[in-house]
């Protein structure tokens, strides 16, 4: 999904790729909410598209990535365990 000052959260877990892109451009922040792995091809995605994915649990970053991406922290956002069930209004104060 994406959400950010330029629409509101997509939550499509059957959407195209290109469909997806297209909203990950026109987001700035690109949610990446844990999965069945720990790894996420869409943060590849969400980079891509100059849009910053945001992760739960280090888990994600740790360990996951250390060829692609070698300073993960640096590319994406982790939120914090106490924002972990209301994550959209700690996003929006990023931006303010």
């Amino acid at each position: 999904g994406s959400s950010g000052g330029h629409g509101s959260c997509l939550v499509e877990p059957r959407t195209d790729r290109l469909s997806v892109r297209r909203a990950y451009a026109n987001a700035t922040f690109c949610l990446q909410p844990p999965g069945d792995t720990a790894t996420r091809s869409g943060i590849f995605d969400a980079l891509l598209c100059a849009c910053v994915p945001v992760v739960w649990g280090a888990r994600t970053l740790e360990g996951q990535y250390p060829v692609h991406l070698p300073q993960p922290w640096e590319a994406a956002l982790l939120v914090p365990p106490e924002h972990e069930e209301n994550v959209l209004p700690w996003l929006a104060a990023l931006v303010e």
